[in-house]
């Protein structure tokens, strides 16, 4: 795969997940009245549009004006917090779900849909990392070695 379509389908699927984030904070919070899972798809906007945000500089090859390295490595740090704040919301959710035999339908007490989405937050944030991982490695000009003595 050539290296700007792969960075054109990282941008694409990113703004898929603002998209989906947004939709999924208007319908279930204030349609369906789900505070978890509303909350969880907005999370998952954000970090979706900070995706789309440093892909979007990189393609247009703005990102050494608008990040250094170290900010890239701070917002790798939140990265990783959304992963796992994700992650910890989805044991939790899906744990609550069946303790309390907890249906999916309705879509109002659902606790499976809010752990849908803290999974989607999860995917989210740790994706947040990678690439921030990966710009800071393009930022700095070389990967570090294997062995550091």
């Amino acid at each position: 795969m050539c290296n700007n379509c792969k960075q054109w389908f990282h941008l694409v699927s990113s703004i898929i997940g603002i998209i989906l984030g947004g939709a999924a904070f208007v319908v279930f919070f204030c349609v369906y009245e789900n505070i978890d899972a509303g909350f969880w798809g907005f999370l998952s906007g954000v970090f979706a549009m900070v995706c789309f945000h440093l892909h979007y500089l990189h393609i247009r090859q703005k990102l050494d004006t608008w990040h250094s390295a170290d900010t890239l490595r701070g917002i790798k740090v939140l990265g990783m917090m959304g992963t796992l704040a994700g992650m910890a919301g989805l044991i939790w959710y899906i744990f609550i779900a069946q303790y309390h035999h907890i249906p999916v339908m309705p879509v109002r007490t659902s606790m499976y849909i809010a752990a849908v989405w803290s999974f989607m937050t999860a995917k989210w944030g740790l994706s947040l990392f990678l690439y921030c991982r990966m710009y800071v490695r393009i930022l700095v000009g070389h990967d570090p070695p294997l062995i550091s003595i």
